[in-house]
């Protein structure tokens, strides 16, 4: 009895001890995932902050504006300018792009213009967005809608604490008819199709959807819509046939929706 009891209050403390670790242990690592997520969302802010004090540099219109905006740039870092036909590699080749640019009348940027998508990696931070500059020329004002692309380097140098090593800028091209129209109805594209959300996978299967079944380019029995949808993601997990059942279900459904439509106007089931 007297060992029974020992064993049963030894088993007592043990489980008491390994809870109380387990506890512990969960909240350790709940307090640094808080920790990294905000640290993460710093990194973010101080990205933005990072470009948009750029943009103020580059439009400031000051005699020093050339200088100082080359100066957010690495000494190693590559710039391909919006109206340069050269990539430029070398610190004085980038000031050179920007005794040009910065001068320009009336330089500045369109206010909400500046659209950004930012992305951290430990020292290394990629903003990708667009930005429209305005600027007067021959007494005519230009707006010039621009891509870009700042690939930025932790430093401590640096008063923002980044620096520029890589950065892209381009103007929007024309984007040709017939994939202005892909897009409205598919969404975004990277990396597979990107879907951003359900109202918009609710426009693109109303615009394959039609009375007589399923319909788009290269339609063979239904195949292409398949195949296409295949390709179909969203950021917030959703996925097309053979990758997801719930987004199975939903083509299945739709599928026999328009079959079921079908019958009802013709008499009989097409095939899909």
């Amino acid at each position: 009895v007297v060992l029974l009891r020992h064993l049963r209050c030894h088993c007592h403390h043990a489980l008491k001890y390994t809870t109380m670790r387990a506890v512990v242990t969960f909240l350790l690592l709940a307090v640094a995932a808080v920790a990294s997520a905000a640290e993460t969302n710093d990194d973010v802010r101080s990205v933005d902050s990072a470009t948009r004090r750029w943009m103020d540099t580059v439009t400031s219109g000051g005699e020093d504006a050339a200088e100082a905006t080359a100066a957010l740039y690495a000494s190693d870092a590559v710039l391909w300018g919006t109206v340069s036909e050269e990539i430029r590699a070398s610190p004085a080749s980038v000031q050179q792009y920007f005794d040009y640019y910065a001068s320009l009348d009336s330089l500045s940027v369109v206010e909400g213009s500046y659209q950004p998508s930012i992305r951290v990696f430990g020292d290394v931070a990629i903003s990708s967005g667009t930005y429209t500059f305005r600027y007067a020329e021959g007494g005519v004002e230009r707006l010039v809608p621009q891509r870009f692309t700042f690939v930025y380097r932790r430093s401590a140098d640096s008063a923002a604490g980044w620096e520029i090593v890589d950065h892209h800028s381009s103007q929007m091209p024309a984007q040709p008819d017939g994939l202005a129209e892909t897009m409205a109805a598919a969404g975004q594209l990277r990396g597979g199709w990107v879907m951003p959300n359900s109202d918009l996978i609710r426009q693109t299967y109303r615009h394959y959807m039609t009375a007589g079944g399923w319909t788009g380019p290269k339609v063979v029995a239904g195949t292409a819509p398949r195949q296409a949808y295949r390709h179909y993601t969203t950021a917030s997990g959703w996925t097309g046939p053979g990758s997801c059942s719930w987004g199975t279900r939903m083509l299945n459904t739709l599928s026999a929706r328009a079959s079921d439509r079908a019958t009802r106007l013709y008499g009989k089931k097409r095939p899909l």
